[in-house]
């Protein structure tokens, strides 16, 4: 009932106010762990490379701008190739064990990332294979973190939980800020860094013993044991088990996944593939999936969250501290789309452009800056030019998909006006068949007295 005090959608209105419950919240906060870790891994990494102690021990100082952006553009980038490698393994991953079990090992892979981090001790090798082994954790966890909020949440707070993501993010980042200005001004020696650099285990162990209490995503479940699913349903619901809620929404689980059966019998992953792009539902999702998250890290946020304290440096702040403290105010005020058929391997395509991208920015921001006139200016340009295209693109090609199940998806980008009022059809088309089905039942009774 809290909830449906001040989010207002069609959805919400109608629902049972049952199940928009505490629970329901906590099983996504908890997931958000993995967020959690990409923000702090972001804020961490670009206040630890400003620290005099750091330079010194991995030898970055007295170094020309140029080398020193690159060695600073390596280091922060290796991550994305592992987090790039993570989602593709995670597209199979998810579907293989569950989206329960994949966080619970992106976890454990966070632990031992960052203990190569903390102990390198001037080994830039040994820095480079933490941060990639910990980079393929983040990969895991940011594709199966929204796909696992996404199909535990009701659709009438589907975006808010799944915001969270984006919110978990930046409170990582910000407390990843504050905390490199702390052992900025605190701490000496090489503790300084190493302390922020261990720190990115935290949310690893938020998401670890959350998800050892956590369930399963109902709809993983529904692929193998209908029966459980059901039962984890009803529970994150808060609605017994013959509710009609709870009915009609495991019917439309269990009823597209028959369909999905049904097309699948004669595929494989390579007609998976070729389905994505040549179906026009799938390959418009495709298309966006893809293109959104290229989108997102072409604003140049993530260049903004990298080498916050260098971008400070640039516009006058030139100390480490300044630098940093402005980093930390900044972190204060700073995924529904895929088809259930081939979700894991949507989902797996979105984060893989995410991290791709976001290699992009990471390796080229330090030498756009070196190079790009003076203090760089020319990097802001850049970027403005694609926050403007990005607007344009939304307009004419994102769809709104707010108050609408997953189960909807399929009818909405099948539909051809992005701009026009969409209507779905199938609630209504479930209705009547389960109305006709509870009519030969009663003649069938009739006839039998």
């Amino acid at each position: 009932m809290f909830l449906q005090k001040f989010i207002r959608n069609e959805s919400i209105k109608t629902d049972p106010p049952e199940i928009y419950n505490l629970r329901t919240v906590m099983v996504s906060l908890v997931a958000c762990g993995g967020a959690l870790l990409f923000g702090m891994d972001m804020g961490v990494i670009g206040g630890v490379l400003t620290m005099d102690t750091f330079k010194e021990k991995y030898g970055l100082l007295d170094k020309p701008d140029t080398v020193t952006a690159n060695l600073s553009s390596n280091i922060v980038s290796v991550i994305q190739a592992g987090a790039f490698a993570g989602c593709i393994f995670s597209m199979w991953l998810a579907n293989k064990i569950g989206r329960r079990l994949s966080l619970i090992w992106a976890s454990i892979l966070v632990f031992v990332g960052v203990a190569l981090q903390a102990a390198a001790n001037g080994h830039i090798a040994s820095l480079y294979v933490g941060r990639f082994i910990t980079g393929i954790a983040i990969g895991i966890a940011s594709t199966v973190n929204p796909l696992y909020v996404a199909e535990n949440a009701p659709r009438g707070i589907r975006g808010l939980l799944t915001g969270c993501y984006q919110l978990s993010i930046v409170t990582g980042l910000t407390l990843a800020f504050w905390n490199n200005y702390g052992c900025l001004l605190h701490i000496k020696g090489p503790a300084q860094y190493i302390i922020p650099l261990s720190l990115q285990a935290l949310p690893a162990v938020i998401l670890l013993v959350g998800m050892l209490f956590a369930n399963e995503s109902p709809r993983f479940l529904a692929q193998k044991t209908p029966e459980k699913a059901l039962l984890v349903l009803a529970e994150l619901r808060g609605l017994p088990v013959n509710h009609p809620y709870i009915r009609n929404e495991m019917d439309s689980i269990s009823s597209q996944l028959e369909e999905e059966r049904a097309l699948a019998a004669n595929s494989s992953g390579l007609t998976l593939i070729k389905e994505a792009f040549t179906v026009k539902s799938y390959r418009r999702r495709s298309f966006l999936c893809i293109t959104l998250m290229m989108w997102s890290n072409l604003t140049g946020t993530n260049a903004m969250t990298y080498y916050s304290p260098t971008i400070f440096k640039s516009i006058g702040l030139s100390s480490s501290q300044s630098g940093l403290l402005a980093t930390g105010v900044y972190g204060i005020v700073k995924m529904e789309i895929p088809a259930a058929r081939m979700r894991a391997f949507q989902m797996g395509m979105a984060t893989a452009s995410q991290w791709l991208f976001n290699f992009v920015v990471a390796k080229a921001t330090p030498t756009m800056f070196a190079t790009l006139g003076q203090n760089g200016f020319g990097t802001y340009f850049v970027y403005g030019s694609f926050c403007f295209t990005m607007v344009v693109f939304a307009w004419f090609f994102v769809p709104e998909t707010k108050g609408l199940s997953l189960e909807d998806m399929d009818e909405l980008f099948a539909f051809g006006n992005v701009r026009g009022k969409f209507i779905p059809t199938r609630l209504t088309r479930l209705e009547a068949e389960r109305n006709v089905k509870e009519g030969d039942d009663k003649f069938e009774h009739h006839e039998n007295a």
